[in-house]
């Protein structure tokens, strides 16, 4: 008997992750491989029948009724890898979806929302690249007996994305990011920023409808060559304050790379969003939406200068669930809380 069945999302155009090769990935870290499988619905065969503990269905899917008849489960959870601040349906036999399990999980969970659904969180790998940077910048400090000069007040790269704010009932974007740089380069603002939008070819339309919105954005558009992740997180560890506007979501990479950078955060609100590696809320700064920024950024300054240790504090928090910003198999703790999930509350 298997312990674990993930039903791969069969919908065209997903990514290798978005099917939940993801998910399978991060359970083969800490099950056994007898212990473990991953199918799509079209090799579902009655004639072969399947026993798991727990099944999980990636959704949006094609799955119907009689496909499971030779599927054989204690408890199943629903899953998707999608940005999307609601569950993603789509094509998907919803009614029958729902009457198998009243659990879904995914990349994040906005607990300021109602779905009829227990929401649950996924694991989210990170780049390959951040361990390595991780691993870079502690011999640089174990070499050279110092820790680098932040010689950066301010560091932001990132596309110019905006988030869909939930307001009197109804989906609205939000440019967080391009009202907070346009805040910080202000003539009069007494911060430095480095950085700034890097929008890549296919976010040119979305960056022309911004020019219209907010007029000329030369001053928060970083022109030069286009970074690439190790030069990114050099001068992240560089930066006094790193910022994290919204994106498409509340959540992003950048959180936990700038932790592991040893910058104070200022991030956006997202303290109902729920995440499987929770973030140090005490150990961030965070801005309410259309609020100033400028605020968060002077406190957060100040933290450099009289709360030093927070910023190793946070570090060490991240590192509860990872070994350099990666699962391994010797820190469960993500996994247990992605287990402890499934169990009525």
């Amino acid at each position: 008997m298997l312990r674990f069945l993930v039903l791969l999302n069969d919908m065209p155009l997903s990514k290798r992750g978005a099917i939940g090769c993801t998910l399978y990935t991060f359970l083969q870290l800490f099950v056994p491989p007898r212990e473990l499988a991953a199918i799509s619905p079209a090799e579902l065969d009655a004639r072969r029948p399947l026993s798991t503990d727990v099944l999980f269905l990636g959704v949006p899917t094609s799955l119907q009724r009689d496909q499971l008849r030779g599927v054989r489960y204690r408890q199943a959870a629903l899953f998707d890898y999608s940005d999307s601040a609601e569950p993603v349906w789509q094509d998907s036999d919803e009614s029958l979806l729902r009457s198998l399990t009243d659990v879904y999980l995914r990349p994040f969970v906005d607990r300021s929302r109602d779905f009829g659904l227990r929401m649950g969180t996924l694991p989210l790998f990170h780049k390959p690249n951040l361990a390595r940077c991780i691993r870079a910048e502690n011999l640089y400090r174990k070499v050279t007996g110092h820790t680098p000069r932040r010689r950066h007040d301010v560091c932001f790269f990132g596309s110019p994305t905006r988030i869909q704010e939930f307001r009197d009932g109804q989906l609205v974007p939000y440019d967080q990011r391009v009202e907070w740089l346009l805040e910080l380069t202000r003539t009069e603002s007494p911060f430095s920023l480095f950085g700034g939008l890097a929008p890549s070819r296919s976010e040119r339309h979305q960056f022309a409808e911004l020019r219209t919105k907010y007029g000329d954005l030369d001053r928060i558009t970083w022109a030069r060559r286009r970074i690439n992740f190790f030069s990114y997180f050099y001068h992240l560890c560089r930066s006094k304050v790193a910022l994290v506007p919204a994106g498409n979501a509340r959540w992003t990479y950048r959180h936990y790379e700038a932790i592991y950078a040893g910058a104070a955060v200022v991030s956006t609100d997202f303290r109902q969003c729920d995440l499987l590696v929770p973030l140090p809320k005490e150990g961030i700064l965070m801005v309410p939406d259309h609020a100033p920024v400028t605020p968060a950024v002077a406190e957060a300054m100040r933290w450099h200068e009289e709360c030093p240790d927070k910023f190793e504090e946070n570090r060490r928090f991240l590192e509860t669930y990872f070994t350099h910003g990666r699962f391994t198999r010797k820190k469960p703790a993500a996994f247990e809380r992605l287990v402890a999930q499934l169990n009525p509350s």
